[in-house]
């Protein structure tokens, strides 16, 4: 500013309201004096001189303030669409930080939202700090506001990054479950459909029954066990609870079923058993019977014939008795449990 505006100017109150138009008005006082004084001594060439001088330096006092002018209406618009642009990314930012807290604290959240919600949050942040690196400084109030969201939206993003890692791990565990489920149930659906088979195979397929319980059950406790750890990680999300129960549920009634088949099949491997063994001793009395029954046509055996005839019925009898009673109490019991090996013994006989 040329030293005389600067003189004019340095009288007034320095206090960041309508400085330069008070500086402007000032000037302006000055310029009327001198073209008064200008006028006085139009006949002194003193006069006249300082005044040319004193009016060249006012233009150019004056050239200088309208040009500060124009760069202060530059500055305050530019504040103003940084202060309008602050506030709208701080307004879209909060909303996001509220529905991040909501859908933290949301039993009957959408898993899915935790992901999605932090990749729109993490835009917005750049949004942000790319408004703050323009802000012309921090202590600004639209600024200050500003930063504060975004350091409690940079808070909420490592949350919603576990939640997003702890689901997809549980959704990978739950698929797994599921899948070893079906091989579980599978040897279970193949032995019950599985036609008569004989007394030895159906020893066999009992032990293998009993192994594959042994060891798919167990597989399937700790399936369990893993989905309900990463379920307490996802609290209060119901829907993992859900699932954990449902899987829950499935191996018990599996488990169930497991063991009411080996209880029936070892039933029937034992009637048919009982069955083979009176056949066995039915077959071995007959054949001693007949090799004790003599010759028809040996006249010296008839009185044996005779003797040992009344003797041989009632051992005959009681033999087909025992079996009919042996047959008896199999059928039964085959009648109360499925039909696997309803033909054991026969192939054999």
């Amino acid at each position: 500013m040329p030293p005389f505006a600067a003189t004019s100017c340095a009288k007034l109150p320095d206090d960041g309201q309508g400085w330069e138009r008070r500086c402007f008005d000032a000037l302006n006082d000055d310029y009327e004096k001198i073209k008064k004084i200008d006028q006085d001594q139009e006949k002194s060439p003193e006069g006249a001189q300082l005044a040319a001088t004193t009016l060249d330096r006012l233009e150019k006092a004056n050239e200088a303030l309208n040009n500060t002018r124009s760069s202060l209406e530059d500055r305050a618009d530019a504040l103003e669409d940084l202060h309008r642009r602050a506030d709208g990314a701080g307004t879209r930012l909060a909303e996001l930080v509220d529905e991040a807290n909501r859908l933290l604290c949301d039993a009957e959240a959408i898993p899915t939202k935790f992901d999605s919600t932090a990749a729109e949050m993490r835009e917005e942040i750049s949004v942000a700090r790319n408004i703050l690196a323009t802000a012309p400084t921090a202590a600004d109030e639209h600024a200050h506001s500003l930063s504060s969201t975004v350091d409690a939206a940079q808070a909420l993003l490592p949350v919603l990054d576990d939640r997003n890692t702890y689901w997809n791990e549980f959704v990978a565990a739950r698929d797994a479950a599921d899948q070893l489920l079906e091989e579980v149930r599978r040897p279970l659906d193949a032995l019950t459909a599985k036609p008569p088979c004989s007394l030895d195979e159906a020893r066999g397929d009992l032990e293998d029954a009993k192994r594959a319980k042994e060891e798919n059950l167990e597989r399937l406790k700790d399936a369990v066990r893993e989905m309900q750890r990463l379920s307490e990680l996802l609290d209060p999300l119901e829907s993992a609870y859900a699932d954990v129960r449902f899987l829950d549920a499935d191996v018990d009634q599996t488990a169930a079923h497991y063991d009411d088949l080996l209880t029936e099949l070892h039933a029937e491997i034992e009637d048919e058993a009982v069955c083979d063994d009176s056949a066995k001793q039915l077959n071995n009395e007959l054949s001693r019977l007949l090799a004790d029954i003599p010759q028809i046509n040996d006249p010296q055996s008839l009185a044996h014939r005779r003797t040992t005839n009344s003797s041989t019925q009632r051992s005959n009898g009681f033999v087909e008795g025992k079996a009919r009673k042996s047959r008896r109490h199999s059928s039964a019991r085959r009648s109360r449990h499925s039909p696997l090996c309803a033909a054991i013994g026969r192939e054999d006989r």
